[in-house]
């Protein structure tokens, strides 16, 4: 096919949209010439050198990003809705980059390929691009918790002012500590269902399909997710408490530490390390903070006065931990390098369990100092008094914060 049949024929489908018909159509005036489909004066000259990108998006599931993605196409940016179409128009023959902003796309929504294209563009053509995105249903701006209010524990969850709270499980053998991924889409939990010990089971965000990870008895209470949610890693199989990982179907267990001591409480950060909980250096049976790479390389101790089950700040730079080395149980922050350690609470309450926000700015956790166990938040740099999130008669704990949706 030569240059003005090839023009001849994506002009035609433009004008027509049906490629069965373009074919057709294309072999029945291959001899027509300019006569039907050729240049005319009204074709301006940008047409007659310039080519277009024709960018198609088109959004199914829950939960879609309402405010819809952006587009490169080298150094111009345009925004398109989550079902519409968007055109780069005036551009040059020959190949251009084409990139979807990865930061445009919610966390739970799935673009089913490369976020950046190479595509061509002829002279006077449309070359039509199509962007095919899946959303899951997710938790954003939740507070996931563990609440045992009519007995047996559950996992439940709450907006973050405590409002709206909703039981997502119901089993009589106990569900605990859930852990919200990434995304928030989907959520992993330890549970007595099965009969024996404790095994992980996942479901959705809206705590539908519940699915069974294990069959030999984690007997651990302590799991998060990797930062891409592929993995989980958790502490504590048989003989001495260890640190675990394991794909997010179950499948490829892996042990990551094998140290004579206790390695428990492990959190995956954002830049791909774990913290955990160790007294394998201690001269009593106290626990101190570590971390390691993600395949249990390098592993560095952060405190020698106490440290356990520690969390992330949502940048890597930063852990909040529970410690007992004033005597009394207090939640402390520290770098990620182990400097700067601060305390964050003082209370005669036992406090525990923190967990980061999305935003870094406030930290959620546990403590008993209104005579039961109840949901608090506090600002991460220690300003203004802690707020109870839950205020019931049961005891609610292990708060776990969802992502935020991106605006």
């Amino acid at each position: 096919m030569d240059a003005n049949t090839h023009y001849i024929t994506k002009s035609f489908v433009r004008k027509t949209g049906q490629l069965t018909v373009l074919v057709l159509v294309t072999l029945s005036f291959l001899s027509c010439g300019d006569g039907i489909f050729g240049s005319t004066d009204e074709d301006t000259d940008e047409e007659a050198t310039t080519g277009t990108i024709a960018i198609q998006t088109s959004t199914s599931g829950n939960d879609k990003d309402s405010d819809g993605y952006s587009f490169t196409v080298e150094e111009t940016g345009k925004d398109v809705g989550v079902n519409e179409t968007i055109y780069f128009t005036g551009l040059s023959q020959g190949n251009h980059q084409l990139t979807l902003e990865t930061e445009s796309v919610a966390v739970n929504c799935d673009t089913g390929g490369e976020a950046s294209r190479e595509v061509a563009v002829f002279t006077g053509d449309t070359t039509a691009v199509s962007y095919n995105v899946m959303c899951k249903t997710a938790a954003f701006g939740k507070i996931l918790l563990h609440g045992a209010l009519n007995g047996d524990s559950e996992i439940y969850m709450m907006n973050a002012d405590g409002s709206g709270q909703e039981k997502l499980t119901d089993n009589s053998s106990g569900d605990q500590n859930g852990v919200i991924s990434n995304d928030g889409t989907r959520i992993v939990f330890f549970s007595y269902r099965g009969g024996g010990g404790t095994e992980l089971y996942v479901m959705n965000a809206d705590g539908s399909e519940v699915q069974r990870l294990t069959e030999s008895g984690p007997s651990g209470y302590w799991i998060d997710w990797s930062p891409d949610d592929t993995k989980l890693v958790f502490g504590t199989r048989s003989g001495n408490n260890q640190i675990y990982t394991i794909n997010k179907d179950g499948s490829n267990l892996q042990q990551l530490t094998s140290e004579p001591g206790n390695d428990i409480f492990p959190s995956w950060s954002s830049d791909d390390r774990i913290a955990f909980s160790s007294d394998r250096n201690a001269s009593r049976s106290e626990l101190d903070l570590y971390t390691m790479e993600a395949d249990g390389s390098d592993v560095q101790r952060l405190t020698t006065q106490g440290g356990s089950i520690p969390d992330w700040s949502p940048d890597g730079s930063q852990l909040v931990f529970q410690s007992e080395r004033s005597g009394n149980s207090e939640l402390y922050i520290i770098n990620s390098d182990g400097s700067g350690l601060r305390q964050l609470t003082n209370n005669p309450g036992f406090d525990c369990c923190a967990n980061w926000s999305p935003d870094g700015s406030k930290i959620a956790f546990v403590t008993d100092r209104d005579g039961n166990d109840e949901i608090y938040v506090v600002n991460a740099d220690g300003s203004g008094s802690p707020v109870n999130l839950t205020a019931s008669p049961g005891n609610e704990s292990f708060p776990n914060w969802s992502p935020e949706k991106q605006q």
